[in-house]
Parts: structure tokens; sequence; C-alpha cells
């Protein structure tokens, strides 16, 4: 996209991480802010989620909702469900899941390096929940990567 005479490029250049941890009680609904855990707050101008992969504990597999959420905390707009297979991540040769791959949330923004990306716009939230309880006593973790713009 070209600039226009006057305008100014932004650079996100200091890298961000956050974390949202799911337990058994965040199941929920598409659309929906009950029981959503925040895993990105996005800043004053914005931010872009360039990173996002989820991990887990739980001897079941676990199905994310993944939305984002306007700056008022009322207008939900769901981007898909994601399926953390049991103990991604926990166990040796069960990989975390990257929740951006092409495959998972389909016709996700793509930047010009070729990945995939999530923009939020300023102090909106990236919030997951689960489809179903989780299995008592164990955890989702899902981890950002993201610029604040």
């Amino acid at each position: 996209m070209a600039l226009n005479a006057n305008q100014i490029p932004v650079y996100g250049i200091t890298p961000k991480t956050s974390v949202g941890n799911l337990n058994a009680a965040t199941a929920g609904a598409m659309g929906s802010t009950t029981n959503a855990v925040t895993v990105v707050t996005a800043g004053s101008n914005g931010c872009i989620i360039d990173s996002l992969v989820a991990n887990t504990t739980d001897t079941a597999a676990v199905n994310l909702f993944v939305s984002i959420v306007d700056s008022a905390g009322t207008g939900v707009r769901p981007l898909g469900i994601v399926n953390v297979p049991l103990n991604s991540g926990n166990a040796a040769n069960v990989l975390n899941v990257d929740v951006l791959n092409s495959a998972v949330l389909v016709g996700m923004t793509v930047d010009q390096n070729g990945k995939r990306i999530i923009r939020l716009a300023p102090s909106e939230t990236l919030r997951v929940s689960t489809l179903a309880n989780m299995t008592a006593a164990k955890n989702c973790y899902v981890t950002a990567q993201y610029t604040d713009l």
C-alpha cells in the first residue's frame, strides 16, 4: 500500500509476548465472550500478532474458539475453531499447534513475507475459549508474539 506524501510509516520494533491460560472452567461458545481468556490486548495504535501457538497438558483434545473482541468488550468477531491434540507441546513427538497455520484458520491476512498474521485495532483483544470444559487440573496455553504499532 502506498503512502500519501504527508504520511509517515509506523513500524513495530519491540517484540512482545503474552499468554492466555485456559483450564477446566473455560468452556465458551462461538461469538461469545463467556469464559473467554484474553491472550493479547492491543496498544493505543493497534498491534500485529505474527505468532500464535497452543499447547496443552490435557489428556483429551482441546478445541479452541479464537475471536477478536472490540475495545468496548461487546463486539465479538469469531476467527474460527482450532483443534489442539492431547498433550500438544507437552509430550515427546507431539508438537505445539500453530494457530495461524493456513490449514487451521483459513482466510487469515498474509504479510509481505507470506506469513499469516492477525491485526488488532487500538485496544481490541484477542481471546480464546474452549468448546467443552477441559479435564480437571489441566491447562491449555495460547502464547502470542506480537508488536504494538
